[in-house]
């Protein structure tokens, strides 16, 4: 098993790597997609990452995002602009997305900002996994 660092994974990443990052990506119960973020985003991560949870979560005609942000840092301009294109995919079938921060209300304000920038309207931040879990299965039904 691949542990995964803090460091870009780019194109030269080995499967392996590649196999640790899209594992991070699951289908925790129907219409509810769990998507842990790595700690440093490249544009080939997040197109790799964000490419299986849009396949994961167009099974339902909408779905709700959990969300873990707890171990990351500020992406790149790029990785931010290749965000947005996949968010403009994902939203319209969005109905919520539970947001993993710990207790760091830093992150907290920009996940905030940098989700309603891309139309989230429908967002909550929690501490631990198990409160957003319990959160989106609250907001599923």
């Amino acid at each position: 098993m691949v542990t995964i660092e803090a460091r870009p994974y780019g194109s030269d990443m080995t499967s392996e790597e590649r196999d640790a990052l899209l594992s991070r990506i699951y289908v925790v119960e129907p219409g509810i997609v769990f998507y842990r973020e790595i700690p440093v985003q490249s544009v080939e991560s997040i197109d790799l990452m964000l490419g299986r949870f849009l396949e994961l979560a167009f099974e339902w005609p909408t779905f709700v995002e959990v969300l873990d942000l707890s171990t990351v840092s500020r992406p790149s301009p790029a990785v931010r602009a290749v965000i947005r294109g996949w968010m403009l995919r994902l939203v319209p079938r969005m109905t919520h997305m539970c947001v993993i921060v710990e207790k760091n209300i830093v992150m907290r304000a920009v996940a905030r900002f940098v989700a309603y920038s891309m139309n989230i309207r429908q967002v909550s931040f929690h501490e631990t996994e198990s409160e957003a879990l319990d959160a989106a299965r609250r907001i599923r039904g």
